[in-house]
């Protein structure tokens, strides 16, 4: 190991290497060498290294290790004394420089037995701050004279009041190691730390100026400069800043000149105030306006001091002008100077030798906030204007509001394809203004009144108008789902020429319904199901309650709790409640087959009074004998697969309930089965959910469609309104309007959150990371080639087909060469490395005596590996997949969760296993390929991790690395936030790549060849 630092010294970074005392084995290579090796650099460069003294503590002759790792610690009871060492140093370029600090952090260098200082982090964090001067071009060329009395062109930043405070957070964790160097024997400076920080950073800006403006003049023909001036312009823009100018009268006479030049920008630094202008309202009863001139100590922004009080010797002020040598006088007039220049208010007052500020009418009031004030601000005056109008960053305007009159009575449920009235009313502020206020505001002459105590800004002409439509306006009538949605995305109804409707009004039982779907609290509370076996959680009682408020108001749910959260017994309180109160028409269920069973087991455990009848199979009844035997059941199960097809069975019954378990089965709108649920009729909807969006936002469209038509308007409509957006320009603003208008709509509940259910253990998720063996590579290399030469001849129509096909056999070969050349060959250790891997974790397993699901999305695979991990480990391994039987299904699942020497070993594939099964025998959950879906491969680990689990779920994702598993794995992660908003991914996208980000995304790197 060997410790790596960063130390400054006359005007230049260096690095040098804390070397363990102890002997290294192997020997480490030269420090140049090594620091390249290691990825710090790009590039390696012969630079030799340089003699110097390190100042640092040292313990007798032996200087203390700056970590445990370099060295034991000293013997405490000698002396701590700072000494001199020799050292070799290597210099910094300013292209080392940038690239050293540009990296994010310096953690991977643990791995190439170097170990990063302090320092290192400390100088990344200077880079940074470097960075941000240059972006606001916070900076000013100068002329000095350096110690050996030449002149130099330098660039010096220009520091506000954010980067002072910046340096001084900098200088507060100044590592001494920085300035621990000489290079001709003295002692190093005793400077400040805030004075060391802020040279180094002086320096460092200064080269990556310099290093930018070379790169630009890299093509120019340069000329020698003829007179000074062009000699100081080429200084600014080469490496070295000597100026070669020999007489000596005219540098300094220049050097004056541009210290007079740059001094109202290092005023502003220099000065202990800040200049502000003050907007004061007039008095009661008058109608000017004053802007006032003021001090603003920056020490203490709460005091105050008038500007014309810095000239004047009665006036109290906190400390003398000439305390500060004269800096605020001269610091204020160089800012009404350039006040002057912005605002023509400023230069007027100056032309009176009015140090006191000047006043304004109504019109030049609300001028001077809309047009001057911003533009001063961004300038660097501080203003303090009034409260209401920094707090509203607008003026309260004249708006409508829309009064809905006669919403549904609380004996109604809201019916969204009903026609409700409304009419406009004239609102100030979402406050509704009576028919004399009005005409008071349409009589007044100026623009900036004050009305109810607040300033308001009016137009007599735009009011006399709105004062014409609401004299002609009549009843207009609007569908209530408009309505409904317009009040959720806080948005007006509606359509006007001249005036903006701001916001929906609606009074009695439908302002109650609004209030308590926006905090999906119910305010009427909902007596618990007096025939339910069982005790309900706390946030399922709030579950419960919430469908059934929704269900009183007529409105579709979508519960989308985290798998394993009980929505299937929520569901059934809720049902057995509405039977209770006395509904007799029977709820339809549709979900998935393998769940057909855990429905109808729930049920007569939770629910044994709801009479339940299972629709399903060979034998299951037909139209005539349906109808008439439905009539008498409390809740009806049928699959999807039946959905469509026994749909006229389904369209004759006007259902109390219709419930869609797993109701991602209805993201694509346009599928024969999404269509069958939506024709279906049924007097309340519900949809069940762990994922409500997978990889789409049309996902969310479908699934409120079916809830709640109309709410979100047709496809077309939300394309435009919230697809578009968001996929294209990522605009937060559809996001969020998406979601306030669909959040009433949507109970979601994560088993992560310890604020819901206690009582689950951890969750641990580990990457493993296989590799490819030699037969893995070569087949992995061969398709790349086939691809490459089908790229080069194929036509446009058949390219995504290619790239999808390439994609499935990369994936298989990944897994195993037997899995895709479908030979029948042996599943031998040797010829796959997740194969290997895999063997490795299951042993594990069996010495522990543990359980584990093992998911793979290839039901080949999974044939494969049961055959050979049975014959293995001489023991019995379940396979589950889409062609097993039901029954069969249920009796593994039932041997797995229950009996006493059940398998140790569950193989499942992702489609039929990764949804509906309770499997929390098992502790360990393997992906073993991945589906590239964070959402459905969720599903499949919460067979394990849900209510009922006592142990810790270890969850291992298999990666190969160096392929494309490995970078599609690393787009995920970094797209994870965005899936989390509403929309996720699928593999589509890879067909849309250009040839080149095809080939880089399904490159084989050599690391994935195994040693």
């Amino acid at each position: 190991m060997r410790g790596i630092h960063l130390s400054f010294a006359e005007r230049n970074f260096y690095l040098w290497a804390e070397e363990p005392r102890r002997e290294t084995v192997p020997p480490l290579p030269p420090l140049p060498k090594h620091l390249f090796e290691a990825g710090l650099f790009s590039s390696s460069r012969n630079t030799p290294l340089l003699r110097g003294t390190a100042w640092l503590p040292s313990s007798g002759n032996t200087p203390l290790p700056s970590s445990p790792l370099l060295g034991e610690e000293p013997d405490r009871r000698k002396k701590i004394v700072l000494a001199s060492h020799p050292i070799f140093v290597l210099p910094l370029t300013t292209e080392e420089i940038c690239e050293l600090f540009g990296k994010e952090d310096f953690t991977p260098l643990s791995g190439s037995r170097l170990l990063p200082g302090n320092s290192l982090f400390w100088g990344t964090r200077l880079f940074r701050l470097a960075e941000n001067l240059l972006a606001r071009e916070s900076y000013l060329p100068s002329l000095v004279q350096g110690e050996d009395s030449s002149w130099e062109a330098r660039w010096i930043p220009v520091l506000s009041e954010d980067f002072e405070k910046e340096l001084e957070r900098l200088a507060g964790t100044f590592p001494g190691v920085l300035r621990c160097l000489t290079l001709r024997g003295k002692e190093p400076p005793r400077t400040s730390p805030r004075q060391s920080a802020l040279e180094m950073l002086q320096v460092l800006l200064d080269r990556i100026i310099r290093a930018r403006l070379q790169k630009r003049r890299s093509k120019e023909v340069r000329t020698k400069p003829s007179n000074l001036h062009d000699a100081w312009i080429e200084a600014l823009q080469v490496p070295s800043p000597r100026i070669p100018w020999e007489k000596e009268e005219e540098l300094r006479e220049f050097s004056k000149t541009l210290a007079s030049w740059s001094r109202p920008a290092r005023l502003h630094s220099a000065s202990p105030f800040r200049f502000c202008l003050r907007l004061e309202e007039p008095p009661v009863g008058e109608n000017l306006w004053e802007v006032r001139y003021l001090l603003q100590s920056k020490a203490d922004p709460s005091l105050l001091f008038p500007l014309e009080n810095l000239w004047s010797h009665k006036a109290h002020f906190p400390l003398s002008a000439d305390a500060f040598g004269g800096v605020p006088r001269e610091f204020a007039l160089a800012a009404l100077e350039q006040g002057a220049r912005i605002s023509p208010r400023i230069e007027g007052s100056l032309k009176g030798k009015n140090l006191r500020g000047f006043s304004l009418d109504a019109s030049g009031a609300l001028h001077f906030l809309k047009e001057e004030a911003p533009v001063l601000q961004a300038s660097g005056f501080t203003l303090q204007l009034p409260s209401w109008w920094v707090r509203r960053k607008a003026f309260k305007r004249v708006s409508l509001t829309a009064k809905v009159s006669n919403a549904s009575s609380e004996n109604d449920s809201l019916t969204l394809d009903a026609l409700l009235s409304f009419r406009y009313a004239l609102s100030l502020g979402g406050e509704e203004l009576t028919p004399e206020e009005m005409q008071l505001l349409a009589e007044l002459k100026t623009p900036l009144v004050r009305f109810r105590g607040e300033w308001i800004e009016t137009s007599p002409e735009h009011l006399r108008k709105a004062l014409d439509l609401l004299g002609k306006q009549d009843f207009r009538e609007i569908l209530a789902s408009e309505i409904l949605a317009s009040a959720l995305a806080g948005e007006g109804i509606g359509e006007t020429e001249e005036f903006p409707v701001e916001r929906v009004e609606v009074e009695g039982w439908f302002a109650e319904v609004l209030e308590d779907l926006r905090q999906k609290k119910p305010s009427v509370p909902e007596e618990l199901p007096r025939r339910f076996r069982g005790t309900l959680r706390h946030y399922q009682v709030e579950g419960f309650t919430w469908l059934a408020a929704l269900r009183r108001w007529g409105l579709g749910a979508c519960l989308a709790d985290d798998m394993g959260l009980g929505k299937t017994v929520q569901t059934l309180a809720h049902l057995q409640r509405e039977r209770e109160k006395g509904e007799t028409r029977p709820a339809l269920l549709i979900c998935p087959t393998s769940v057909v069973t855990n429905w109808r087991k729930e049920a007569e455990r939770f629910t044994p009074d709801l009479p339940v009848l299972v629709h399903h199979g060979s034998s299951r009844q037909q139209k005539k004998d349906f109808v008439n035997t439905v009539r008498n059941q409390g809740l009806v199960i049928s699959t999807f697969g039946l959905l469509q097809r026994d749909l006229p069975f389904f369209q004759e019954v006007f259902w109390g309930s219709l419930i869609l378990d797993e109701a991602q089965n209805i993201k694509n709108p346009e599928t024969k089965q999404s269509k069958a649920a939506r024709n279906i009729s049924a007097e309340h909807r519900i949809a069940l959910t762990g994922t409500p969006v997978e990889n789409h936002p049309l996902d969310l469209w479908s699934l409120m469609d079916f809830l709640n038509p109309g709410l979100l308007g047709n496809q077309n409509f939300f394309r435009k309104t919230f697809q578009k957006p968001r996929e294209r320009f990522q605009r937060e603003a559809a996001l969020a309007k998406l979601r306030n208008m669909t959040s009433p709509f949507l109970l979601r509940r994560l088993k992560t959150d310890k604020n819901i259910i206690r009582d689950l253990p951890e969750k641990i998720v580990t990457k493993e990371y296989c590799s490819l063996t030699k037969e893995q590579a070569s087949l992995y290399q061969a398709v790349l080639e086939d691809l490459k030469e089908g790229l080069a001849t194929g036509v446009n129509a058949g390219r995504q087909g290619l790239v999808l096909a390439t994609l499935t056999k990369l994936k298989q070969i990944c897994n195993h060469p037997a899995l895709f050349l479908g030979d029948g060959s042996s599943l031998a250790e040797g010829r796959s490395g997740k194969m290997r891997r895999l063997v490795d974790l299951l042993e594990e397993f069996q010495e522990t005596r543990e359980h584990c699901l093992i998911f793979t999305q290839y039901r080949e695979m999974g044939e494969m590996l049961q055959k050979w991990l049975q014959h293995h480990f001489a023991q019995e391994v379940f396979l589950l997949h889409g062609g097993v039987p039901r029954k069969r299904r249920d009796e593994m699942v039932e041997v797995f969760q229950h009996a006493p020497e059940a398998p140790k070993i569950f193989l499942l594939s992702l489609k039929a296993g990764g949804t509906g099964l309770t499997l929390t025998r098992a502790n360990h959950v393997i992906h073993y390929d991945r589906w590239w879906n964070p959402a459905v491969e969720n599903q499949a680990t919460d067979r394990a991790f849900r209510i009922g689990q006592k142990k810790n779920v270890q969850v291992h994702t298999f990666v190969v690395s160096g392929t494309l598993e490995e970078r599609i794995d690393q787009l995920l992660e970094n797209k994870r936030d965005l899936a989390e908003k509403i929309v996720g991914g699928d593999n589509l996208w890879i067909g849309n790549l250009s040839d080149r980000e095809l080939q880089e995304l399904l490159r084989l790197d050599p690391e994935a060849l195994e040693a």
